[in-house]
């Protein structure tokens, strides 16, 4: 009784094999790398400077995407509106950056920033390109 069964299950696979052999259709291949860089192109206004910030954000609070600065800003001269131009740079972040300064007086080179809580190696990544000092 038992290979019956096996046999009948195995020319159920054989005819199974060779009805839908010829109909098997490859799946399209789609490259996501386009829409993706220009999705990790766009940079956020009001962006979460932590995550707490992000999940006590209101659910209704929308993102619109901001202007990246033509020129370069001298951070030692910079206002808070110029600052919050900066790619991952919110408000909070440049008000930290202006206190900052208040307290060091001038920056002596960009990277100083780095050691400004909430500026990480992977934000001033983002901003160094468009900052400098006199």
């Amino acid at each position: 009784m038992s290979l019956f069964i096996l046999l009948f299950f195995v020319v159920g696979l054989i005819l199974y094999y060779f009805k839908y052999q010829g109909e098997r259709k490859e799946l399209q291949q789609f490259d996501y790398s386009k829409p993706d860089s220009a999705f990790n192109a766009i940079n956020f206004e009001n962006q979460a400077d932590s995550v707490d910030e992000f999940l006590s954000a209101p659910v209704n609070q929308t993102y619109k995407a901001k202007e990246i600065p033509k020129n370069k800003i001298d951070i030692n001269s910079a206002g808070l509106k110029e600052l919050t131009q900066l790619p991952g740079v919110g408000d909070k972040t440049a008000q930290k950056i202006l206190d900052y300064r208040t307290q060091i007086k001038t920056f002596k080179n960009i990277d100083q920033l780095k050691s400004i809580k909430g500026i990480t190696e992977n934000k001033f990544s983002k901003i160094k390109d468009y900052i400098y000092t006199k």
